[in-house]
């Protein structure tokens, strides 16, 4: 349970990062 939810925590973080990568290329 504590793996998932540390899991998906990497996740969220590896998007966020992602995404504000693809904004900053945008401008």
């Amino acid at each position: 349970m504590v793996g998932l939810l540390i899991f998906i925590s990497h996740l969220c973080a590896l998007f966020t990062r992602n995404w504000h990568d693809f904004f900053y290329i945008l401008e």
